[in-house]
């Protein structure tokens, strides 16, 4: 499908994680490079045709983040159930990486921090197509779809942002770090509430929304 000319990014007015989130996380960021890693990756490269450098990623919702996340920004979001979401991108080689395009699998919009972002000139790149998520991640070649937005996140930053369509993030040259919430509208369970995007997002909560400019 291709998407309509909607701001797929806004900053977000929110607090700064704590400092027991912001360890728990590098923390657990810290963690042995499997074998399940590695694979991703090279799935990926050979998707790609091994014109690319994918990098190792990870994205995980561990209960202690959970429970944190719960304590910390329920308050915040009283149309929804919040639960935590960490996301770590490594890249292993010395030449810039990526993640190459693709949808998520379990969200429409996202809600994140970055506590690293991987390098001087990390950008995540906007897609013309979008896919209804469905609990799988949809990928696809850079040659069919056509970059309308990129953007460059800050570290301590907070950002509000669709991943219902195509995005990659390009230039990677260490590790990237992210907490986020995601959020459950209360009649639905975590596995069913794939279909709230960013502008849903906006209308609920008009005072967390800083500007379509970062």
């Amino acid at each position: 499908m291709i998407i309509n000319n909607m701001p797929n990014v806004i900053q977000l007015d929110l607090p700064e994680p704590s400092a027991k989130i912001i360890e728990a996380v590098k923390t657990y960021s810290k963690h042995k490079i499997t074998a399940t890693w590695l694979a991703k990756k090279q799935e990926l490269d050979n998707f790609h045709g091994n014109n690319t450098n994918a990098v190792l990623h990870h994205f995980d919702s561990p209960e202690f983040l959970n429970k944190l996340i719960q304590t910390e920004f329920q308050h915040l979001f009283p149309k929804h159930k919040v639960s935590g979401l960490l996301g770590i991108m490594k890249n292993i080689k010395k030449i810039p990486g990526c993640l190459p395009p693709h949808c998520d699998r379990i969200r429409a919009v996202g809600l994140g921090y970055f506590l690293e972002v991987g390098g001087d000139n990390v950008k995540t790149v906007f897609y013309d197509r979008k896919e209804t998520i469905v609990g799988v991640t949809p990928r696809i070649l850079y040659s069919e779809i056509n970059p309308v937005e990129q953007h460059v996140f800050k570290q301590g930053s907070w950002y509000g942002y669709n991943v219902d369509c195509y995005h990659s993030v390009e230039g990677i040259e260490s590790t990237r770090l992210m907490v986020a919430v995601r959020l459950i509208r209360p009649e639905l369970d975590a596995d069913e509430d794939f279909e709230y995007n960013l502008e849903d997002f906006q209308r609920d909560y008009p005072h967390l929304c800083i500007d379509n400019n970062n």
